[in-house]
This record gives C-alpha cells, structure tokens and sequence, in this order.
C-alpha cells in the first residue's frame, strides 16, 4: 500500500509540472517590483529565480505583513484577509 501512494504522490506532481511553460511565460511578463508600486501581482527576483508576488499596501506607514500559501491555495484567496488588516 506505501508504494501506491508514493506512485500517485509521483503521478500527481508530474501532472503539476509547467510543461508548456505557460506559468513560466506569464510571470516573466510581470513588471518587476519596484519602490513605485504599491498593488498587484510583480515579480521578484531573487538569485537567479523569479517569483510571483501578489503586492498590496506597499505605501502604507504600518508594519509589513507576509502572507505565505502552498498548493492547493493561490493567492488570490488571500487578498480579502489583507484588505481586513
């Protein structure tokens, strides 16, 4: 039984890959964050890998607030807890 759900865990992450590299196209085709922006979705670069970011509040005087997601969220299910803080 351990080795069917170590081929499904397999099977599933390779259906999960960017195969046609759209992800990849589309978040390249982000603006960059920059110190100008203050909402949306940027990418950032770090090491010579590129991240999507989804930006909010940068202008504010407050603190600064992270908030992480893993699959199967996306980050788009987040964006109402920020407008609440």
């Amino acid at each position: 039984m351990r080795w069917l759900k170590r081929l499904l865990l397999a099977a599933g992450s390779l259906l999960l890959l960017d195969w046609d590299r759209q992800h990849s196209a589309r978040t390249a085709a982000l603006p960059l964050l920059s110190s100008g922006q203050t909402d949306g979705l940027v990418r950032i670069s770090v090491n010579g890998m590129d991240f999507r970011a989804r930006v909010a509040g940068l202008g504010n005087s407050g603190p600064g607030l992270i908030l992480l997601h893993g699959f199967p969220e996306i980050s788009a299910k987040q964006t109402r807890r920020g407008d609440r803080t």
